[in-house]
């Protein structure tokens, strides 16, 4: 973008002298590297560093910050394949804030102490984990597929996100009597029943509840079999109405078939019959009768 710039480490650990708390820096990462982030003039009683966009494909991220630093903040992160990051105040493990986290597709990537800001896409088949602390606000929205998957594990969870909403499904469409379901995210410490009414689902996965899974709390979205009672009087009423409709139309066909039959056999009597004499009164004419 107009007037950022970007670095690639390079697994040459470099330093970066910061001028300013936000800069517009871009980070591009790609194996096991750590950036030295010093802070210099005017940054150098700052708390937190701002920088645009931190791009990581693979391997390890160490963002390291000054001693002071209680947090480091990209405003965009997206990451692909096994990617990890995390940021610290010289040895000290610090929040990584996020004005938006891209999950690419088929990432399986881990992050620790993260703080979303804005929002969390999640595209299909990616995994998210976890670890330490992960904090959400009003403001914090999350975009998920059904393949996509987020693990707190014993992650601490600060905070309810504003929405979760599940987008374009991967998976083949259900038939009219199937029932499935899809598991979202889950956590040791997960409290699932405050994120229940955060969900909006998709045509296949509509609907949301939570459930145990080993030790975690888990959001899990489902689908529900078409035939299922939901509460509605007249659905039964419809089926029952539906059957004996389809009964009604068998006996009709059944005695129509049967008048058919009935009919035929009488009409061959009859033809039976009439060609009996016929022949019969052939039979006379034909005779010669010898009075003498």
């Amino acid at each position: 973008g107009k007037g950022e710039f970007g670095i690639h480490p390079n697994s040459k650990d470099p330093k970066i002298n910061i001028p300013t708390s936000s800069v517009p820096l871009n980070i591009f990462n790609d194996r096991d590297n750590s950036v030295l982030l010093e802070t210099v003039g005017s940054a150098s009683s700052s708390e937190s560093i701002t920088i645009q966009k931190v791009t990581s494909t693979n391997g390890k991220l160490s963002l390291k910050l000054p001693s002071k630093a209680k947090s480091f903040e990209a405003k965009e992160i997206n990451l692909y394949n096994e990617a990890l990051i995390e940021s610290f105040a010289g040895s000290t493990p610090i929040d990584t804030i996020i004005g938006q986290l891209n999950l690419k597709d088929g990432s399986k990537s881990k992050m620790t102490n993260i703080n979303i800001k804005n929002g969390l896409t999640a595209d299909s088949n990616s995994k998210l984990n976890i670890e330490g602390k992960a904090v959400f606000n009003s403001s914090s929205s999350i975009i998920l597929t059904d393949s996509s998957f987020i693990e707190f594990g014993k992650s601490i969870i600060d905070g309810i996100c504003n929405s979760i909403a599940l987008v374009s499904s991967t998976k083949a469409s259900l038939l009219a009597d199937e029932s499935k379901s899809t598991t979202l995210i889950c956590g040791e410490l997960f409290e699932c029943d405050r994120w229940l009414s955060k969900f909006t689902g998709n045509d296949e996965f509509p609907k949301s509840r939570c459930d145990n899974i080993e030790k975690e709390k888990c959001l899990v979205a489902f689908s529900e079999k078409k035939n299922d009672n939901d509460g509605g009087k007249g659905k039964g009423k419809s089926n029952i109405g539906i059957i004996i409709g389809v009964v009604v139309a068998v006996v009709v066909v059944i005695a129509i078939v049967v008048g058919v039959v009935i009919y035929l056999n009488k009409k061959k009597k009859s033809n039976h019959h009439t060609s009996s004499f016929e022949n019969f009164g052939n039979d006379l004419n034909e005779t010669n009768f010898d009075y003498n």
